[in-house]
């Protein structure tokens, strides 16, 4: 279980101690600890078992994808984050495999899927502690909602609700001990809580979503529902005080938050209790598999059935439903800024429309291949039509279509569909719905935002797959199916090197660029370029540290050569010019900068004090 543990408290240290960074500089070290960790697992065990075929199809799937986005740094325009992107992938296939490589009995996946509920729920206990017990808690809210100790709201949000289907599951285990299942209900609610702090409606969505999935799928749904319902009842009691700081006003706001963060423990502590009581009257309470099948059988029923009266109800109450979703459609790409909604989740402004138009135009101009990693945010500055600058397409399907083109989603389908056919498969298993569950909700709601760029979030789903992956639920591995010593020679080997040759450098020339700006010391700037001739970092902070104007403009123009469709890298330069007192070169540089991204703001501005 060691290395389990030490994969959970590389997700926790990435959202707690790193904010949930997605800036390469900072979780780059923690996907060094993971490739030391998976190396040494796999050079130095003993009877590693053999991953099952699926297993190894989405591992290989997530390693191409990883492979083919390194690639495109030929053809996109931003190399360095193309590669960053390239890492990150790598770190997820690391993380979906190490668990198979671990993992030899049920009893140890029972194990790994409690540490990872404790995990998460501990996470969100924590956070409703700082509410109630830190200094200035409305400093972790923005417009009303928690965005903490994620600094985005919606990954916020998606960290909490990852963990709510492997809580259930933990929470429904019939022979699980009657205090392991009432903390599996506290951490659900606990979870819950969160994510109406953080207001997110795709969030709540992906979750429904989630949950018909998994009582379409799950063989023991009768038995979901019951912790299900109790967590879904405590949280509606609290929902007052936990949505009451979006409407909270300035003076009320501090008191709004330290009422919502003790809501939170409040209803946490009394899951606690309803679990426990629940966990001992289910022992007591007996059917046989007939009756059991049958009660299931009717609850699948009564949900149909209950979907269809609603769809009756929507469609009398609304009349047409094309024109109802136009509307919404119309709703969803408003201005956002100019909602007043009582809730956020009844609020329906978004900038997406645009975004997603963009990321399907780029992929029709580039099917095959894409524009290349990341390279969306630098083609929306360049045909969007809002002054934003989204640097993800807001969908991961789109991403990587807009990015990596048909090759790319192949490889994505071959890396995540096998992962899902693997928790359908294991669905009776408390590991299997918690990977459909978790899976599901996420891959729900990464399709209308940018969560997989978060890798906290990501490194927790693929940890949860993996979980399922281990060997597919079927028992203890036996001696015929473990890897031959030569294989988990070259498989350590190919780890190791990957660590040491993909993730080092960066993340020391990143170190070295940071100490030269901190000591104002450019020294070792030549260093940094060296470990990481991708980077334009090194050249900007020799552009910062430079003694006059005329000695900064050479690294910009240097920063150029690698990233010639850098909107702010012309601005960047275009300042220098101006004050070398070469106006006819910074003008240029401004002309070049609005081409890139024609709403800029700071272009024209410049450009009119200088034609002025």
């Amino acid at each position: 279980m060691v290395p389990i543990a030490v994969v959970l408290a590389l997700v926790l240290a990435l959202a707690w101690r790193e904010r949930g960074s997605i800036v390469a500089a900072d979780w780059l070290p923690y996907a060094i600890l993971l490739g030391c960790l998976l190396s040494t697992v796999v050079l130095f065990g003993e009877g590693i078992p053999r991953p099952s075929r699926l297993t190894l199809a989405a591992f290989t799937g997530l390693s191409a994808l990883a492979a083919w986005t390194a690639l495109s740094l030929i053809w996109s325009p931003v190399p360095s984050l193309a590669r960053d992107e390239a890492l990150l992938i790598t770190l997820y296939a690391f993380a979906v495999i190490t668990p198979p490589l671990i993992l030899r009995s049920d009893g140890e996946r029972l194990l790994a899927l409690a540490a990872v509920v404790f995990a998460l729920g501990a996470v969100a206990v924590a956070t409703g502690a700082v509410l109630v017990l830190g200094e200035s808690p409305q400093d972790h809210f923005r417009g009303g909602r928690l965005y903490f100790p994620i600094t985005y709201v919606n990954a916020e949000a998606a960290l909490a609700l990852v963990g709510v289907w492997p809580a259930l599951a933990l929470a429904a285990r019939r022979d699980g001990a009657p205090p392991l299942r009432a903390a599996g209900l506290a951490a659900a609610v606990a979870c819950l809580a969160v994510w109406l702090l953080t207001q997110s409606a795709g969030g709540g969505v992906a979750l429904v979503g989630s949950a018909v999935v998994v009582l379409a799928v799950a063989r023991e749904r009768l038995r979901l529902l019951v912790p299900a319902a109790l967590a879904a009842a405590l949280v509606v009691l609290a929902a007052r005080p936990l949505t009451a700081p979006y409407n909270a006003a300035a003076l009320d706001l501090e008191s709004a938050i330290r009422d919502a963060g003790t809501t939170l423990l409040l209803i946490t502590a009394a899951a606690f209790v309803v679990g426990l009581v629940y966990a001992l009257v289910d022992r007591r309470l007996s059917m046989s598999p007939r009756v059991r099948r049958l009660v299931g059988r009717a609850a699948l029923v009564v949900s149909l059935l209950g979907a269809l009266g609603a769809a009756a109800a929507f469609v009398t109450l609304v009349g047409s439903p094309t024109e109802f979703a136009q509307e919404r459609w119309d709703d969803f790409g408003a201005d956002p800024e100019v909602e007043s909604e009582s809730s956020h989740f009844v609020s329906y402004g978004s900038e997406r429309p645009d975004i997603w138009s963009v990321a399907l135009t780029a992929f029709r101009e580039h099917p095959a291949a894409g524009v290349g990693g990341r390279g969306f945010g630098t083609v929306y500055a360049e045909i969007g039509d809002t002054d934003e600058h989204p640097e993800r397409a807001h969908s991961l399907p789109l991403d990587v279509l807009a990015e990596t083109g048909i090759v790319g989603i192949a490889l994505l389908a071959l890396g995540l569909v096998p992962l899902l056919a693997i928790a359908v498969r294991s669905c009776g298993t408390p590991w299997g719905v918690a990977a459909l569950g978790g899976g599901s909700y996420w891959f729900a709601h990464a399709a209308g935002d940018w969560l997989w760029t978060v890798p906290s979030l990501g490194l927790s789903v693929f940890l949860l797959l993996g979980i399922a992956a281990s060997n597919g639920g079927g028992g203890r591995v036996p001696a015929s199916r473990t890897l031959g010593r030569r294989t988990t020679i070259a498989a350590g080997a190919a780890a190791a090197a990957v660590t040491l040759l993909a993730f080092a450098p960066p993340w020391v020339s990143a170190r070295v660029t940071e100490h030269a700006l901190r000591t104002r010391d450019p020294d070792g700037l030549g260093l940094a370029r060296r470990l990481d001739p991708l980077s334009i970092s090194p050249y900007l902070a020799q552009s910062a540290l430079a003694g006059s104007p005329r000695t900064a403009i050479p690294p910009l123009r240097r920063a150029l050569e690698r990233e010639p469709r850098s909107a702010p890298l012309y601005l960047l330069l275009a300042n220098q010019y101006r004050a070398a007192s070469r106006p006819a070169d910074a003008r240029a540089q401004l002309l070049i900068a609005r081409r890139l991204d024609p709403h800029s703001e700071w272009a024209r501005t410049q450009l009119e004090q200088l034609d002025g």
